[in-house]
């Protein structure tokens, strides 16, 4: 469930540096007006880079996370068969780690940018959110599924407020904060409903059935692929793969 979180964590550790680096020369150049305006392209420059990485694996993420969700049950009765009874919670924490992968981008831009203090407490609010909803479940319905449902609401209540946290850093007031937000949770929730929903069509462990609900969930990704995915590189990116792939070195 976690490797969903592994690209973002990656373009995370990518980004940190740029942002702490062009965080920490904007008020050395404050004090010195010729580099004071070379300072806040640069600023300008890191957080146009920030939003673009965020929509692009926002959008790019989930379909990945969806079709793992959609070919888990098959994989987990060949492989670990003894464990085919945790396919659904298994789905759960999945979706909550989507969630959670969604807000990795924005904490590494504010932990950056010097709002260490402010994550700070709202990571120890939201922890304690968790653990009081996923013990009371616990306590009420002790499930596997209850459980990794509360699980993932946790999950997604940590992503929801981290993003919109750096929102108000990255993005000016007005309707930008809208549809920032929405590219960032409105693929991953259509992804997982997608991925949910098929896996309740037909025999759940049957390979014909598994490749017909992959093009299903792909060909229901593609509206929020196109809408969400505009702009951000993504077609650039997979031609320049394919030269690569093409052009021998």
């Amino acid at each position: 469930a976690g490797l969903g979180l592994y690209l973002p964590e990656s373009a995370g550790s990518v980004l940190y540096p740029r942002v702490a680096a062009a965080a920490r020369a904007r008020p050395a150049a404050a004090v010195a007006p010729t580099s004071g305006a070379d300072a806040e392209r640069a600023w300008a420059r890191v957080q146009l880079d920030v939003t673009r990485a965020q929509r692009a694996l926002t959008v790019a993420v989930p379909l990945v996370v969806a079709l793992a969700m959609v070919w888990a049950a098959p994989l987990v009765a060949v492989l670990l068969p003894a464990f085919r009874e945790a396919v659904p919670a298994l789905r759960l924490l999945a979706v909550g780690a989507l969630m959670l992968a969604v807000s990795t981008i924005p904490g590494y831009y504010l932990l950056g940018s010097g709002h260490a203090p402010r994550l700070l407490v709202f990571g120890l609010a939201a922890a304690a959110f968790d653990v009081v909803l996923v013990f009371t479940v616990a306590a009420r319905a002790p499930r596997p599924e209850p459980v990794a449902l509360a699980s993932a609401v946790g999950y997604a209540v940590f992503g929801l407020g981290l993003v919109a946290l750096a929102t108000r850093e990255l993005v000016a007031p007005g309707a930008g904060r809208l549809r920032f937000l929405a590219a960032s949770f409105v693929p991953a929730l259509w992804a997982s409903a997608l991925a949910l929903a098929a896996c309740r069509l037909g025999p759940e462990i049957s390979w014909p059935a598994v490749l017909a609900r992959s093009l299903a969930v792909c060909a229901g990704y593609l509206p929020a692929l196109w809408w969400f995915g505009r702009g951000v590189g993504l077609k650039r990116m997979a031609r320049e793969w394919m030269l690569a792939r093409l052009v021998p070195v």
